[in-house]
């Protein structure tokens, strides 16, 4: 018996889903040791634990939550994006976040936002 693994798109809306419940463990779970995180503003973070305390740094300083998701994945099922709207402080943007993994554990996020 084969074991699918889940698509990317399905990867992505859980990790949606953890980001905006705030639960960093379940995160850190979905990434690689190595994993690189970019933020608007230009910041690189590279690393699990890393990511872990940044992450959540720029989600509670303006109660940050992605909603309205619309995904996309390349045929491969390694690299996709989710337009999302970015909530942050009262105020809705558009932005993207993109994902690259590599095997089942996701190696790069990057959220572009307007």
């Amino acid at each position: 018996m084969t074991t699918m693994r889940p698509g990317l798109e399905t990867a992505m809306s859980k990790l949606i889903d953890l980001i905006n419940r705030r639960e960093f463990a379940g995160v850190e779970m979905m990434v690689d040791d190595d994993c690189v995180l970019d933020l608007p503003g230009g910041s690189r973070i590279i690393g699990r634990e890393s990511l872990r305390n940044s992450l959540a740094a720029y989600l509670l300083q303006g109660d940050v939550q992605f909603a309205d998701s619309v995904f996309m994945s390349d045929a491969t099922q390694q690299r996709g994006a989710a337009e999302v709207t970015l909530k942050n402080n009262g105020l809705s943007t558009s932005a993207v976040l993109v994902v690259e993994r590599d095997n089942d554990l996701i190696v790069r996020i990057s959220l572009y936002g307007s």
